[in-house]
């Protein structure tokens, strides 16, 4: 994954921002209240709508949540190689209208979760300055009639075979994501109201019941060096461990 963007969730609004050039680790630096814990929160949102989590999601948040009424939205860029596709399939090529190759030319596509649908972006904006683009890739597309304005062309190319494509790849991408609830130093704290969320509530404590548990709980032994490896990959540092004060 390259870069997403996060469209009338909280306090994104319909233009969305978008983050790009992500690594493997990446570190979130804003302001109080610029947004960053949304975007941890929108990601843990959207990973349990496509598990089909019984947990709320975006599907169940409250409207409040959702930026000028809008349903939320995530943006993806993709590169006609990732879609399966080549200049060919629209009547393009390469070399003779200057053109990148499918590796490096993105298309953005927008996906509402709740909703299950694609659309309202223009996936091939980048070509707005040739003319007539949009009718011409249409017609190479075999469609049968062509729509009448600009702007329904638009909205018919989003609906393309190539979403299938997309969906399978935002799959992939957002399953596996989980959220730890946020917390900005890990101490005990005294488990009042939400002090137990926000500050890690006895995660130490937790951890080290773990990695020296009792007699037959062999497998909180084993749960405690699978969180050690995730951390290790995470880090890229094979040779951490955790240590635990007692």
């Amino acid at each position: 994954m390259r870069g997403f963007g996060i469209a009338n969730y909280r306090s994104f609004c319909s233009e969305g921002a978008w983050f790009p050039e992500l690594s493997k680790i990446n570190i979130f630096i804003g302001k109080n209240n610029a947004g960053k814990s949304n975007v941890l929160k929108f990601l843990r949102d959207l990973g349990n709508l496509l598990r089909n989590a019984k947990e709320p999601g975006l599907g169940e948040v409250q409207h409040k949540h959702w930026s000028e009424g809008d349903t939320p939205a995530i943006d993806l860029t993709l590169t006609l190689s990732e879609l399966g596709l080549n200049w060919g399939h629209f009547g393009f090529h390469e070399s003779r209208d200057n053109l990148q190759s499918p590796d490096h030319t993105e298309l953005r596509f927008r996906f509402h979760p709740t909703e299950r649908q694609w659309g309202r972006i223009d996936p091939f904006a980048f070509l707005r300055d040739r003319p007539n683009v949009h009718q011409h890739i249409w017609r190479q597309l075999n469609a049968r009639n062509l729509p009448l304005t600009g702007d329904q062309i638009r909205t018919s190319l989003n609906g393309q075979h190539w979403q299938h494509h997309a969906s399978q790849i935002l799959q992939k991408e957002f399953r596996d994501v989980f959220y730890v609830q946020q917390f900005r130093e890990i101490r005990d704290g005294d488990g009042a109201s939400e002090e137990k969320q926000v500050a890690g509530y006895k995660l130490a404590e937790k951890l080290g019941l773990m990695k020296s548990p009792g007699e037959k709980r062999n497998a909180d032994q084993a749960q405690f060096y699978k969180i050690q490896t995730w951390i290790r990959d995470l880090l890229d540092l094979p040779d951490l461990e955790i240590d635990i004060e007692h």
